[in-house]
This record gives C-alpha cells, sequence and structure tokens, in this order.
C-alpha cells in the first residue's frame, strides 16, 4: 500500500514539481534543464544560506528561531554523542514545517529500509532504522581557510550551533501530528509576500550574480577574521565558521 503523503503547507505547495511530482527543493541541484532530487546545487546552498533562506521553500528564516535538518541514524546517533553544540552539514538549514514534510514525503527520509541512489550524496547510504530531525539554536557558514584567496574558492559547508530540539522516528507517517503542529506555528514566521530565493535550471544569471556577491562578501569577512571558531574536518581539512 502505498503511504498517505500530507499536504503540502503553502509556502510549500508553490515550489515546482518535477516528473514524478515530488516537491523540487530551492536547494536541489540541476541538470540538463531538470532538477536532480538526489543532488545539492552547490552555488544555490550558498546563495540561500547567504540570504538566510530556507533550502526546501526558499523563504526567510527569521532571526532568533531554530532551524532543522533531517539525519539518517548514525548521523543523528553521532550529533547527540559528539556535536550538540557544533555540528556541520554539507546542505543548508530549514523551516520545521518544511524539513517534517521533506521527512515525511522523500523515499530516502521516510522509509526504514531505504538507501540513497548510487548517484549524488552519501552513494548507496542507509538511512537507519531510527532517523532524526533535529533542531540548533543558530547556523553560519564554514568556509575552507584560505580557499576564499583562491580564484576557485572551494564551496563552504553549513555550522550549526548549539542543539536544541530532537525529534527521532521510525516512519514519516510518525511525524504526522508534529507537522500539522508545525504548519500552524509557521504560518506566523514565514513571510510569503515577498519573492522566495528559487532558481530553476544550471546557470541562471541571478543565481550567478547572487554568488559573485556572496564570494566577495565571504571573502572580506574571512580577511577580516570574523571568524567564530575554527575546526577540522575529517579529508577536507580546517574550516573557518562565519556566523549568519
Amino acid at each position: 500500500m502505498s503511504p498517505v503523503l500530507p499536504l503540502p503547507a503553502p509556502w510549500i505547495d508553490g515550489l515546482p514539481r518535477d516528473v514524478r511530482g515530488f516537491v523540487v527543493p530551492a536547494e536541489a541541484g540541476w541538470e540538463d534543464g531538470a532538477p536532480v532530487l538526489a543532488k545539492v546545487g552547490q552555488d544555490r546552498k550558498v546563495a540561500l544560506g547567504m540570504r538566510r533562506a530556507c533550502g526546501v521553500c526558499g523563504f526567510v528564516l527569521p532571526k532568533g528561531r531554530a532551524v532543522y535538518r533531517a539525519f539518517a541514524q548514525v548521523d543523528a546517533a553521532h550529533i547527540r554523542m559528539h556535536e550538540r553544540e557544533q555540528s556541520h552539514d554539507d546542505s543548508g538549514p530549514l523551516h520545521l514545517s518544511c524539513v517534517l514534510y521533506s521527512a515525511m514525503v522523500c523515499p530516502y527520509l521516510r522509509e526504514r529500509t531505504a538507501r540513497m541512489s548510487r548517484t549524488g550524496i552519501n552513494p548507496g547510504g542507509r538511512r537507519g532504522t531510527r532517523a532524526a530531525v533535529i533542531g540548533f539554536a543558530g547556523f553560519g557558514l564554514l568556509v575552507p581557510m584560505h580557499a576564499y584567496k583562491s580564484s576557485q574558492p572551494a564551496m563552504p559547508k553549513f555550522a550549526y550551533v548549539q542543539m536544541v530540539e530532537d525529534i527521532p522516528y521510525v516512519d514519516g507517517a510518525d511525524l504526522t501530528d508534529r507537522y500539522e503542529a508545525a504548519v500552524r506555528s509557521d504560518r506566523n514566521i514565514i513571510d510569503m509576500s515577498v519573492p522566495r530565493m528559487f532558481w530553476t535550471g544550471e546557470e541562471p544569471p541571478d543565481l550567478k550574480r547572487a554568488l559573485r556577491a556572496d564570494v566577495k562578501a565571504i571573502s572580506r569577512r574571512a580577511e577580516n577574521s570574523e571568524f567564530v571558531y575554527t575546526q577540522m574536518i575529517e579529508n577536507e581539512g580546517e574550516f573557518g565558521a562565519l556566523p549568519l
């Protein structure tokens, strides 16, 4: 039997769909004119993060409110045990309603037996029996140290600070009540009167302009030593955290 999927909130419902009917997140990668949901668009994630925009709906994440990501079982356990104060992830922050919707409709996040596709993020990786949506008090960019001086700087990761909420689940349907409550709550904080941050296609001109501006801003802040802290990431070297 096919799972009963939730109705998208108004700020999600306006997003484009892929050929299968899945909502296309703002941070999704694009290839050959089509979205690839298994990949994160590296340019998009930086442009969204620099503007404090949600990686799903593209609307602004208000300051002073928790931000969220969904994690597979192993990653969630690692954060609980070792990274409750300072964590990091390749992808950007989301509203609670947006991440819960994703966890309920994305086949990988929804199903306890799911594996990632052989392409994209963590090829073939298992979701695990007990995944989790985790909330953090704040976030920033993790910039590869000195990479901003290169003509082709490496893409940042995201820093997440102070774990404030932990929502474990087995199946996506377990999140139904929490999702409905989050939609009611997020209605009060998501401003749909302004354009959402969303770009279609591989290299739209306005995304290129945004990224050029972001690289300059990141470089300027890094040169002014605005790093909150630095950390070593295995096999990738030292990164400096810039708050957003």
